[in-house]
């Protein structure tokens, strides 16, 4: 197959490439220089990356299977990738009645250091034992949601 093939394969395959995507990775499978991969520098590479796939896969069902509730975050910024990557799963999740509820939205660490305020004055009001508890404990968003 040549470099267009490998697009329109690539597509079927409902992986998302660029162009120099695509031309990196041809370039990559055609190991002898001929213009064309052929099926045995195709099937190793896609057996290859698939099996790769099919571990993150199993790697990301662990984590959603064994999920706990967490209130202590960790403070280093989520790539922009990755953020994409998890808001594109969460919108093609399956939602009742097609009512497609969620709103997604980045914060900065201005406005979430101001919501953590907001949430331990609310939480001073209601729970004053809680929310001391939360202070000596150091947590960083104190109180639950909004």
């Amino acid at each position: 197959m040549d470099e267009k093939e490998l697009r329109q394969v690539l597509n079927l395959l409902d992986l998302e490439a660029t162009n120099e995507d695509v031309s990196i990775l041809f370039r990559h499978l055609d190991k002898d220089g001929s213009k064309e991969i052929d099926y045995n520098e195709f099937q190793s590479w896609y057996f290859s990356a698939s099996a790769s796939v099919q571990h993150e896969i199993n790697v990301v069902m662990d984590a959603l299977l064994q999920r706990r509730t967490v209130n202590n975050f960790d403070t280093a910024p989520v790539p922009d990738s990755v953020l994409y990557r998890a808001v594109k799963a969460a919108i093609a999740a399956p939602c009742h009645g097609l009512s497609e509820p969620w709103r997604f939205i980045e914060l900065g660490e201005k406005t979430i250091s101001e919501i953590a305020a907001l949430n331990a004055a609310d939480l001073a009001k209601k729970d004053p034992t809680k929310a001391e508890k939360n202070e000596s404990a150091g947590l960083p968003f104190k109180g639950g949601a909004l």
